[in-house]
């Protein structure tokens, strides 16, 4: 017999591949790929479990929430790539994104607008090289 808190584990799970499920879909339907929205889209994605693991309820089964977080963790590896310039480079250059729009998306986090000036030095220089 499946109990009330059987029911909101699998709820929870279903969300999750919803959330994978969209993602997927947005990288693959896109018309013209770029790397600048594929990185938007897997920021996204992985702000959304982040806000969703937050979220869970303190009487969530352990085994649920361990499984989750593992899930959650395998992100770590692909997080690599914000090591590499290029990302957010190719968000300057993308007429989408832009550092304009991405200066105006980080307004209230200090850290982030830094960084952007720091990454705008720094394609500057690539190119002058």
């Amino acid at each position: 017999e499946i109990t009330w808190s059987n029911w909101d584990a699998i709820v929870t799970v279903s969300h999750w591949h919803l959330n994978f499920r969209s993602a997927t879909m947005q990288m693959s339907t896109t018309s013209k790929p770029m790397l600048s929205s594929t990185h938007s889209t897997f920021r996204g994605l992985q702000c959304t479990l982040k806000d969703k693991l937050n979220e869970l309820p303190a009487d969530v089964s352990p085994v649920l929430v361990l499984g989750l977080t593992d899930a959650h963790r395998k992100f770590d590896y692909y997080y690599k790539y914000d090591k590499s310039p290029f990302y957010i480079w190719a968000a300057f250059l993308d007429p989408c994104f832009n550092y304009k729009n991405l200066r105006k998306d980080s307004a209230s986090e200090p850290d982030l607008l830094a960084y952007l000036e720091d990454q705008k030095i720094a394609l500057n220089t690539y190119f002058e090289k």
